[in-house]
């Protein structure tokens, strides 16, 4: 397989810009850094500014296409600015706009503007499918209020004619792993898009013992081809799942996206990742996360699948 820019238009501006508007979260699941991040002396709660987000959303509005991702370390849907930042993007144009949530901080008046502002994608992270289990892998939530989220998006959906694709996911681990097939058989027949995704320890943050991924051919991860990671306070960073911010490669407070992605820094760990010279990387030489996300099938295949990006 070819490693790289998939064409000139990417090598100019991330293909997908993963917009973390904020480091809090109202659950304690047990499969994420969050519960342990929130608790740390060190932890100090941060929300995206608004002049920095439009900052950032302005230039994404140049470069039509681009996927805007809110996710990563917090829960997007509790940020107060949350449904100004969606209306703004939707008013100068960007698509598509997806986000991951939990599910539990929407109600029937948001969940009606996501489908009026024609949102292209929602992903409901649900990871378990019986109640009780519910309860223990995702500590704080309410299953019962979740699960009628999910289903007034789908009937608000039906009744607007909207276009918003529901996706819904679950982590494959031990906790889950004799339901899976259920939430499966079930989800398939309601959501756009059903995600099993393999549990991963976050390099080493969360349960390693409960990470089952096993060595392979190492690629090159793709994520320094396909997406940039913005954080709060506005660092760009090369690696989603960087909790401690030592993958910091730009600030946006005073570069552009576009100066950052193609900035000496970025290529040269491409090329290391070209010439499979990882261990010149501290953050990436002991990594494995790269297996969850093969270049033939990652975000930008499901979004194909489901209409959401054109193929």
């Amino acid at each position: 397989m070819k490693y790289g820019f998939a064409n000139e238009r990417e090598r100019e501006f991330p293909p997908m810009v993963v917009m973390g508007i904020l480091n809090v979260c109202n659950l304690k699941c047990i499969h994420c850094y969050s519960r342990k991040y929130m608790e740390s002396p060190d932890f100090k709660p941060s929300y995206m500014k608004w002049d920095l987000y439009k900052k950032i959303v302005d230039e994404i509005a140049n470069y039509p296409g681009t996927v805007l991702r809110f996710t990563c370390d917090g829960e997007p849907t509790i940020h107060p600015d949350f449904f100004d930042m969606l209306a703004y993007a939707k008013k100068l144009g960007v698509s598509p706009i997806t986000f991951n949530t939990n599910g539990l901080a929407l109600n029937r008046d948001s969940i009606r503007l996501l489908v009026v502002l024609g949102i292209e994608a929602i992903e409901f992270s649900l990871d378990a499918f019986h109640k009780e289990t519910y309860k223990r892998v995702r500590a704080g939530s309410d299953f019962d209020r979740v699960m009628k989220n999910v289903d007034h998006l789908l009937e608000l959906r039906k009744k607007l004619g909207g276009k918003t694709k529901l996706l819904v996911s679950i982590i494959d681990q031990p906790e889950v792993k004799d339901e899976i097939e259920d939430f499966k058989r079930y989800w398939v027949k309601k959501a756009d898009k059903v995600i099993v995704r393999p549990f991963v320890s976050q390099k080493g943050l969360v349960d390693k013992h409960k990470e089952s991924l096993k060595p392979k051919d190492r690629w090159p991860c793709q994520q320094f081809w396909r997406r940039i990671n913005l954080t709060p306070e506005g660092y760009a960073e090369y690696c989603v799942d960087d909790w401690l911010d030592q993958t910091k490669i730009g600030d946006v407070n005073n570069q552009s996206l576009k100066e950052i992605w193609q900035s000496e820094a970025y290529q040269k760990f491409r090329e290391i990742h070209l010439k499979g010279e990882y261990h010149k990387m501290k953050q990436c030489k002991d990594c494995v996360e790269w297996m969850v996300a093969p270049w033939d099938h990652d975000f930008f295949s499901a979004m194909k699948e489901i209409g959401v990006i054109k193929k």
